[in-house]
């Protein structure tokens, strides 16, 4: 079974042997190297392609899930808490964008 990235679109299939690790990517769960790990409740994945999304906001979805990614390590932690569409919503809505100086 394909799976890909919500966010950025990527195919993420086969991510997780890069990582070392035992499981497969599914919708809910899964490593983008654009995005970082992503972990989502099974409503919010399920829910997420008809939701009123535009595509700025999935990449802002995408910026904020792989600083996040970064700023720990890059290592896999799959510890991290399930998002729900609602935690999607905040990320959208608190993301400022960098101004130049």
């Amino acid at each position: 079974m394909s799976v890909k990235c919500l966010f950025c679109d990527k195919d993420v299939t086969n991510n997780y042997k890069s990582f070392g690790r035992d499981y497969q990517p599914n919708p809910n769960t899964y490593i983008c190297d654009r995005c970082g790990i992503v972990r989502l409740t099974e409503e919010a994945a399920s829910d997420f392609p008809q939701s009123d999304f535009s595509e700025k906001d999935r990449n802002v979805i995408s910026i904020t899930l792989r600083n996040e990614w970064e700023q720990g390590g890059r290592y896999p932690r799959l510890k991290i808490a399930q998002r729900t569409l609602n935690d999607l919503r905040q990320m959208v809505d608190q993301f400022r964008p960098l101004e130049p100086l």
